[in-house]
């Protein structure tokens, strides 16, 4: 599992563990520092409520960079946008990329110089 402090705290699941990752909240989506537990090592009694999705943010990735030599390879982030459906979240992706695109559940797949990755926003 891999919680936010504020994730973690609400549901009374162990904080600062060793294992940390910088990403997104698996409870609420938010980008931090998470801490990386195995779901199995918390108790069910101590899980979450349920999660609400709430909004969908739309991520653009520049992949120009990729197809270097080993090592020299890397994706840029170009923004991220928020709306409050999927549909509208797919639609924007499709009219910032001029044609429509084949989703592979929420990610676009690589479309050469471009990716879109559609992050289901929880609380």
């Amino acid at each position: 599992m891999f919680y936010c402090d504020a994730c973690g705290k609400r549901a009374g699941w162990p904080l600062d563990s060793l294992r940390r990752s910088h990403g997104p909240c698996e409870c609420c989506g938010e980008v931090a520092s998470c801490n990386d537990v195995p779901s199995h090592s918390l108790s069910v009694a101590r899980t979450a409520e349920p999660l609400t999705i709430v909004a969908y943010q739309l991520i653009n990735e520049d992949l120009t960079n990729l197809g270097g030599p080993m090592g020299t390879e890397y994706t840029t982030e170009r923004w991220r946008r928020n709306y409050k459906t999927l549909p509208e979240a797919r639609a924007a992706a499709e009219r910032d990329y001029g044609e429509p695109i084949e989703w592979k559940g929420y990610s676009s797949g690589d479309l050469g110089h471009v990716m879109y990755t559609i992050q289901p926003v929880r609380v």
